[in-house]
């Protein structure tokens, strides 16, 4: 959209699905709220539209989604922009929301109309114009339904009261929680603990107070304030600002050409269909599609088997529905969207069974990495990693989202995404809220994709892709498990995570914001499921780095402590300067001293002299100026190498 007056407002074509999608609340540059209409009324003009010009057809989702096909949002055009007056100045429709207000100077209440989109009206108390300010809290239920704070029926406590009594706000205290609500007839209410969700009884805290009214089912993005009769889901006060308000139900899934089986009807045969190409078991035909390859294979030997360029590829994201107050869920909003429990509530009444989705169209491009299955197989079965994972089974038997990480595998691949989008954020060129992952941890295939994307059909810029290239991505790696080592909240961190889990639901281990969280733009999964202790702390029996080698160029790795000498200094200032000329470089990276000094080691046969060795680091500074070898890795079986400088 563009901006042409003060009641529009210029919005994102990408955020029109998601974040700001029908039912949403947008809050616009004078800070007035308004909700994003329901979808069948975005294309509409006062010129010609041909709706179907944005269809998108997937037979593969289509019959996933049980509709017949989705319509790309419609861009603004202006209408000196093109001759043809076909789908020209399409303004998707907000309204205002809430309609509750209160004066900015006296305080007491009025209510605004949808289209108004002044903050000036008349004061009735005040008898001159005021400027007057939404109310900050409304009523929204999990299924999707919205309404006005109920200010006079709230003061009131559900008993009667003359229509001409004016109810205002009384600030006090330091929090909008704090304030108070009175009736010039005498009768006040505080908002202190109206907020929150039900827990040991079915009501929550502003159904207690309001004497368990229920849900009134009305939908203002439908500017129709009809109502849903009967909705069973409590009514909850919330602030509109909240995160909480809007949660919208999403399905991505990547673009690829139509030879594959039109009767795909499940999400793991989409998926499947996905990581075939990806991993070039199946090669794609349509390049425009997904462009996918090789970079470099292992061995079937080492953890990683495989890593491919995608150098372009499309995804789709579809919108199916929202719900509010509770957290996002793939499998479950798929499951809404066959069911048809929760569509109708993205369009007006007359569509009770959705025929379409609004959708986006995202260009892009990532890394893939492939795995080897019988190496993660035989990790899985040791009987520390087995351990470790039970007790987290154990901890989240409840959460909804265990299913996905059903195995410690799945936990150990969505970890190393997210250390490897820390690193990549660091090299690409791109915000590490920008990168975003997809797992593959279904049925033996074992995969992860690392990518980005714009709604620009030029896509991005290669950033990202190029650092797919072997020797790219092996420093990528080994800085990446090399920052799973240790975290700045350690020993916090890993021995909360081993003793009783953190995190929401206490389903991570050694993970916290200090070492393992992404922003909630690149986690799928709320940073839930997370764990050092599986892919890089050397010092946990059921890291995968210790048993196991990432590629095949890692080489073994022998050690005699026998054969080094004792550091003997504490600090790096007790180092006298002849022996030391300059100790600002450990410092710099702060390395504490070393246990060990003076030594020899090997590695794939080739003695190496060692300057200092850090055993519990697991760390080697090897002296240059000797036979390092071709290709000498950074890693090796989780020693981390390098040359003194």
């Amino acid at each position: 959209m563009s901006t042409f007056s003060r009641n529009e407002a210029e919005i994102s074509k990408g955020k029109l699905i998601g974040q700001n999608g029908p039912g949403s609340l947008y809050v616009n540059v004078e800070g007035i709220s308004y909700t994003i209409s329901a979808a069948d009324n975005w294309y509409t003009s006062k010129n010609m539209v041909d709706k179907e010009s944005f269809a998108i057809q997937d037979s593969r989702l289509s019959g996933l989604l049980n509709v017949e096909k989705f319509y790309e949002v419609p861009e603004y055009i202006e209408e000196e922009r093109k001759k043809d007056t076909t789908n020209k100045e399409i303004k998707i429709p907000m309204y205002r929301f809430p309609l509750a207000h209160y004066c900015s100077s006296c305080g007491y209440f009025q209510d605004f109309k949808s289209h108004d989109y002044l903050k000036e009206k008349h004061c009735n108390n005040c008898d001159s114009r005021k400027i007057f300010l939404q109310f900050p809290l409304v009523i929204a239920c999990e299924k999707g339904h919205l309404s006005d704070f109920p200010y006079r029926d709230f003061v009131h406590r559900n008993k009667p009261f003359d229509s001409s009594h004016k109810v205002k706000v009384m600030k006090v205290g330091s929090s909008i929680l704090e304030w108070i609500l009175k009736c010039d007839c005498g009768a006040k209410h505080s908002l202190i603990g109206i907020t929150g969700q039900a827990k040991e009884s079915n009501q929550t805290p502003f159904q207690k107070e309001m004497g368990g009214v229920q849900c009134e089912g009305e939908k203002p993005w439908a500017n129709t304030f009809n109502h849903d009769e009967g909705c069973e889901h409590p009514p909850t006060a919330i602030l509109r600002n909240s995160i909480g308000v809007y949660q919208a139900e999403i399905f991505p899934a990547l673009l690829i050409s139509e030879n594959v089986n039109e009767d795909t009807v499940s999400i793991k045969e989409v998926i499947q269909d996905e990581f075939a190409r990806l991993s070039l078991q199946i090669e794609e035909p349509d390049k425009n599609k997904l462009d996918v390859h090789k970079s470099f294979e292992t061995s079937d030997n080492t953890i990683i088997k495989k890593v491919n360029r995608v150098n372009r590829l499309q995804e789709l994201i579809v919108q199916t529905g929202f719900h509010r107050l509770s957290p996002s869920d793939e499998e479950n909003s798929l499951q809404k969207a066959r069911d048809y429990e929760s569509p109708k509530l993205i369009f007006n009444d007359s569509m009770k069974k959705p025929s379409w989705y609004p959708a986006k169209k995202q260009f892009g491009e990532g890394i893939f990495i492939e795995f080897n299955e019988n190496i993660l197989q035989e990790w899985a079965n040791l009987e520390a990693v087995k351990k470790r994972y039970s007790d987290i089974k154990d901890r989240t038997e409840d959460f909804y989202l265990q299913d996905k990480f059903k195995s410690p595998i799945n936990i150990m691949i969505h970890t190393l995404s997210h250390t490897l989008i820390h690193e990549l954020s660091k090299s690409s060129g791109y915000s590490i809220t920008s990168i975003r992952e997809r797992l593959y941890v279904e049925d033996g295939n074992y995969g992860l994709l690392i990518y980005v994307t714009d709604t620009d059909k030029d896509g991005t810029f290669g950033g990202l892709v190029r650092l797919g290239n072997k020797e790219n991505f092996e420093m990528i790696l080994s800085k990446a498990l090399r920052n799973m080592e240790w975290c700045s909240s350690d020993p916090v961190c890993f021995e909360i995570g081993g003793k009783q889990g953190q995190g929401i639901e206490e389903s991570n281990g050694s993970a916290c914001h200090n070492c393992c969280f992404t922003p909630t733009t690149s986690c799928s999964y709320r940073n839930c499921f997370l764990d050092r202790d599986f892919i890089g702390r050397s010092q946990s029996n059921a890291c995968i780095s210790e048993h196991y080698r990432w590629w095949s160029s890692l080489g073994n790795i022998e050690i005699n402590f026998n054969d080094f000498q004792s550091f003997g200094y504490e600090s790096w200032q007790d180092v006298p300067r002849n022996l030391e000329g300059n100790t600002s470089y450990y410092e710099e990276r702060n390395l504490k001293t070393p246990l060990y000094v003076d030594g020899e080691i090997k590695i794939n046969d080739i003695s190496l002299e060692v300057k200092y060795l850090w055993e519990e680091e697991h760390r080697i500074e090897l002296y240059k100026d000797q036979n390092l070898g071709e290709n000498l890795p950074e890693i090796v079986q989780g020693w981390e190498i390098f040359i003194e400088q």
